[in-house]
Protein backbone atom coordinates (compact mmCIF):
# COMPACT_ATOMS: atom_id res chain seq x y z
CA UNK A 1 0.00 0.00 0.00
CA UNK A 2 2.77 2.24 0.80
CA UNK A 3 3.25 3.16 -3.46
CA UNK A 4 -0.30 4.02 -3.77
CA UNK A 5 -0.47 5.97 -0.59
CA UNK A 6 2.75 8.19 -2.22
CA UNK A 7 1.20 8.59 -5.31
CA UNK A 8 -1.92 10.03 -3.94
CA UNK A 9 0.36 12.76 -2.42
CA UNK A 10 2.33 13.09 -5.72
CA UNK A 11 1.65 16.53 -7.28
CA UNK A 12 -0.67 16.18 -10.06
CA UNK A 13 -3.03 14.25 -7.71
CA UNK A 14 -2.96 17.27 -5.42
CA UNK A 15 -3.96 19.70 -8.23
CA UNK A 16 -6.79 17.54 -8.73
CA UNK A 17 -7.87 17.13 -5.57
CA UNK A 18 -7.15 20.66 -5.36
CA UNK A 19 -9.18 22.02 -8.44
CA UNK A 20 -12.07 20.03 -7.01
CA UNK A 21 -12.12 21.91 -3.98
CA UNK A 22 -12.47 25.17 -5.97
CA UNK A 23 -15.28 23.47 -7.70
CA UNK A 24 -17.54 22.63 -4.77
CA UNK A 25 -17.43 25.89 -3.04
CA UNK A 26 -20.83 27.26 -2.57
CA UNK A 27 -22.53 24.26 -2.96
CA UNK A 28 -24.16 21.78 0.08
CA UNK A 29 -25.92 18.63 0.54
CA UNK A 30 -24.49 14.93 0.88
CA UNK A 31 -21.03 14.36 -1.37
CA UNK A 32 -19.66 11.32 -1.95
CA UNK A 33 -16.15 10.46 -2.79
CA UNK A 34 -16.25 6.98 -5.00
CA UNK A 35 -12.28 5.85 -4.15
CA UNK A 36 -11.60 7.87 -1.45
CA UNK A 37 -8.56 6.20 0.28
CA UNK A 38 -7.64 7.45 3.03
CA UNK A 39 -9.74 10.68 2.89
CA UNK A 40 -7.19 13.34 1.65
CA UNK A 41 -10.24 15.09 -0.33
CA UNK A 42 -12.49 15.84 2.85
CA UNK A 43 -8.93 17.37 4.82
CA UNK A 44 -8.98 20.25 1.99
CA UNK A 45 -12.90 20.21 1.70
CA UNK A 46 -14.62 19.58 4.58
CA UNK A 47 -13.28 22.76 6.74
CA UNK A 48 -16.23 25.79 6.42
CA UNK A 49 -17.88 23.75 4.43
CA UNK A 50 -22.15 22.43 4.57
CA UNK A 51 -21.36 19.14 2.74
CA UNK A 52 -21.66 16.02 4.34
CA UNK A 53 -19.07 13.48 2.95
CA UNK A 54 -19.19 10.34 2.60
CA UNK A 55 -16.55 8.32 1.28
CA UNK A 56 -16.41 4.85 -0.36
CA UNK A 57 -13.37 2.43 -1.20
CA UNK A 58 -12.61 -1.08 -1.65
CA UNK A 59 -9.47 -1.04 0.90
CA UNK A 60 -10.70 -1.43 4.54
CA UNK A 61 -7.11 -0.28 5.64
CA UNK A 62 -7.23 2.97 3.69
CA UNK A 63 -11.19 3.43 5.24
CA UNK A 64 -10.15 2.91 8.73
CA UNK A 65 -7.08 5.33 8.14
CA UNK A 66 -9.51 7.96 6.81
CA UNK A 67 -11.72 7.42 9.79
CA UNK A 68 -8.73 7.55 12.23
CA UNK A 69 -7.41 10.77 10.28
CA UNK A 70 -11.09 12.53 10.21
CA UNK A 71 -11.87 11.64 13.91
CA UNK A 72 -15.64 10.57 12.39
CA UNK A 73 -16.31 13.84 10.50
CA UNK A 74 -17.24 11.82 7.50
CA UNK A 75 -19.24 8.62 6.77
CA UNK A 76 -16.42 5.68 4.99
CA UNK A 77 -18.65 2.74 3.30
CA UNK A 78 -16.78 0.24 1.76
CA UNK A 79 -17.91 -0.94 -1.50
CA UNK A 80 -16.60 -1.27 -5.19
CA UNK A 81 -16.71 1.24 -7.99
CA UNK A 82 -18.60 -0.85 -10.31
CA UNK A 83 -21.70 -1.63 -7.62
CA UNK A 84 -22.05 1.45 -5.38
CA UNK A 85 -23.86 0.35 -2.19
CA UNK A 86 -26.45 3.47 -2.79
CA UNK A 87 -29.97 3.87 -3.86
CA UNK A 88 -30.50 5.62 -6.84
CA UNK A 89 -30.15 9.64 -6.56
CA UNK A 90 -28.62 9.67 -3.22
CA UNK A 91 -25.80 12.23 -3.76
CA UNK A 92 -26.30 16.08 -4.45
CA UNK A 93 -22.64 15.47 -5.51
CA UNK A 94 -20.50 12.53 -6.48
CA UNK A 95 -16.78 12.64 -7.26
CA UNK A 96 -14.01 10.38 -8.06
CA UNK A 97 -10.43 11.55 -7.85
CA UNK A 98 -7.14 10.19 -8.90
CA UNK A 99 -9.26 6.70 -10.00
CA UNK A 100 -10.24 6.94 -13.34
CA UNK A 101 -6.69 6.02 -14.14
CA UNK A 102 -6.53 3.08 -12.56
CA UNK A 103 -9.42 1.31 -14.81
CA UNK A 104 -7.60 -0.70 -17.78
CA UNK A 105 -10.48 0.33 -20.39
CA UNK A 106 -13.40 2.66 -21.79
CA UNK A 107 -15.47 0.69 -20.89
CA UNK A 108 -14.64 -0.19 -17.30
CA UNK A 109 -14.23 3.10 -17.14
CA UNK A 110 -17.78 3.64 -18.76
CA UNK A 111 -19.42 1.14 -16.24
CA UNK A 112 -18.34 3.27 -13.62
CA UNK A 113 -19.51 6.25 -14.54
CA UNK A 114 -22.66 4.64 -15.25
CA UNK A 115 -22.85 3.98 -11.27
CA UNK A 116 -21.92 7.45 -9.90
CA UNK A 117 -24.39 9.25 -12.45
CA UNK A 118 -27.15 6.78 -10.80
CA UNK A 119 -26.54 7.43 -7.37
CA UNK A 120 -26.59 10.95 -8.34
CA UNK A 121 -29.73 13.67 -7.52
CA UNK A 122 -31.87 15.21 -10.20
CA UNK A 123 -29.67 18.48 -11.02
CA UNK A 124 -26.50 16.98 -9.10
CA UNK A 125 -23.01 16.70 -10.50
CA UNK A 126 -20.56 14.29 -11.33
CA UNK A 127 -16.74 15.41 -10.94
CA UNK A 128 -14.06 13.25 -12.21
CA UNK A 129 -10.60 13.19 -13.52
CA UNK A 130 -8.90 11.98 -16.13
CA UNK A 131 -5.17 11.58 -17.78
CA UNK A 132 -5.15 13.23 -20.65
CA UNK A 133 -4.02 10.90 -23.78
CA UNK A 134 -3.73 13.77 -26.22
CA UNK A 135 -0.77 14.58 -24.14
CA UNK A 136 2.31 12.39 -25.97
CA UNK A 137 4.46 12.55 -22.59
CA UNK A 138 1.07 11.10 -20.43
CA UNK A 139 0.70 8.84 -23.20
CA UNK A 140 4.07 7.48 -23.89
CA UNK A 141 4.74 7.76 -19.89
CA UNK A 142 1.10 5.64 -19.31
CA UNK A 143 1.78 2.98 -21.82
CA UNK A 144 4.86 2.37 -19.86
CA UNK A 145 3.21 1.94 -16.86
CA UNK A 146 0.75 -0.53 -18.17
CA UNK A 147 3.59 -2.67 -18.85
CA UNK A 148 4.10 -3.28 -14.77
CA UNK A 149 1.85 -5.40 -13.55
CA UNK A 150 1.68 -3.64 -10.10
CA UNK A 151 1.13 -0.05 -11.18
CA UNK A 152 -1.48 0.21 -14.48
CA UNK A 153 -2.68 3.48 -15.37
CA UNK A 154 -4.82 4.36 -17.99
CA UNK A 155 -4.91 8.01 -19.89
CA UNK A 156 -8.32 8.68 -21.63
CA UNK A 157 -9.81 11.77 -24.10
CA UNK A 158 -11.98 14.27 -22.83
CA UNK A 159 -14.27 13.30 -25.82
CA UNK A 160 -14.52 9.89 -25.07
CA UNK A 161 -15.50 10.75 -20.88
CA UNK A 162 -17.90 13.60 -22.19
CA UNK A 163 -19.64 11.40 -24.50
CA UNK A 164 -20.23 8.59 -21.83
CA UNK A 165 -21.62 11.95 -19.85
CA UNK A 166 -23.83 12.66 -22.00
CA UNK A 167 -25.29 9.32 -22.86
CA UNK A 168 -26.64 9.11 -18.94
CA UNK A 169 -28.21 12.62 -19.27
CA UNK A 170 -25.43 14.73 -18.07
CA UNK A 171 -23.64 18.33 -19.70
CA UNK A 172 -20.44 18.93 -18.94
CA UNK A 173 -20.17 22.45 -17.21
CA UNK A 174 -15.90 22.59 -16.97
CA UNK A 175 -13.27 20.72 -17.91
CA UNK A 176 -10.36 22.38 -16.12
CA UNK A 177 -6.92 21.70 -17.19
CA UNK A 178 -4.40 20.54 -14.99
CA UNK A 179 -0.75 21.63 -15.49
CA UNK A 180 -0.37 23.05 -18.38
CA UNK A 181 -3.44 24.22 -21.17
CA UNK A 182 -4.36 23.10 -24.88
CA UNK A 183 -5.63 19.94 -25.96
CA UNK A 184 -1.85 18.61 -26.47
CA UNK A 185 -0.05 20.09 -23.34
CA UNK A 186 -2.92 19.44 -20.45
CA UNK A 187 -1.42 16.59 -18.27
CA UNK A 188 -5.30 15.78 -17.16
CA UNK A 189 -8.74 17.49 -16.78
CA UNK A 190 -11.12 17.93 -13.46
CA UNK A 191 -14.55 17.48 -15.12
CA UNK A 192 -17.73 19.02 -13.89
CA UNK A 193 -21.11 17.35 -15.67
CA UNK A 194 -24.15 17.91 -14.17
CA UNK A 195 -27.43 15.88 -14.56
CA UNK A 196 -30.24 17.79 -17.03
CA UNK A 197 -31.87 14.96 -18.32
CA UNK A 198 -33.97 12.30 -16.56
CA UNK A 199 -32.06 9.13 -15.25
CA UNK A 200 -31.29 6.49 -18.09
CA UNK A 201 -29.99 3.68 -15.97
CA UNK A 202 -32.87 1.35 -16.63
CA UNK A 203 -32.32 1.59 -20.30
CA UNK A 204 -28.90 0.00 -19.18
CA UNK A 205 -26.57 2.32 -21.70
CA UNK A 206 -23.33 1.12 -20.09
CA UNK A 207 -21.81 -1.71 -20.75
CA UNK A 208 -20.14 -3.59 -18.18
CA UNK A 209 -23.68 -3.14 -16.38
CA UNK A 210 -25.38 -4.76 -19.88
CA UNK A 211 -23.26 -7.48 -19.26
CA UNK A 212 -24.12 -8.04 -16.09
CA UNK A 213 -27.80 -8.09 -16.65
CA UNK A 214 -26.88 -10.23 -19.65
CA UNK A 215 -25.37 -12.84 -17.00
CA UNK A 216 -28.38 -12.49 -14.62
CA UNK A 217 -30.75 -13.08 -16.99
CA UNK A 218 -28.49 -17.11 -18.08
CA UNK A 219 -28.20 -17.64 -14.46
CA UNK A 220 -24.18 -17.14 -14.14
CA UNK A 221 -22.00 -15.92 -11.05
CA UNK A 222 -20.53 -13.49 -13.20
Amino acid sequence: MAENVRSFHGPLSERVRDQTVACCQGLSGRLLDVGCGNGLLFDALLPGSTLHGIGVDRSFELLSDAVRRLDGRIGCVRGLIHQLPFRDGSFDIVTCLNTLLNLPSLDAVTGALGEMMRVCRPSGRVIVDIRNARNPYIRARYWWHRRTPSFPTVAYRLDEIAAVLQSGGFTVETADPIGMTGAWMAWGYVIVARRTSPNPSRSLPFPLLRKEREGEGRGEDG
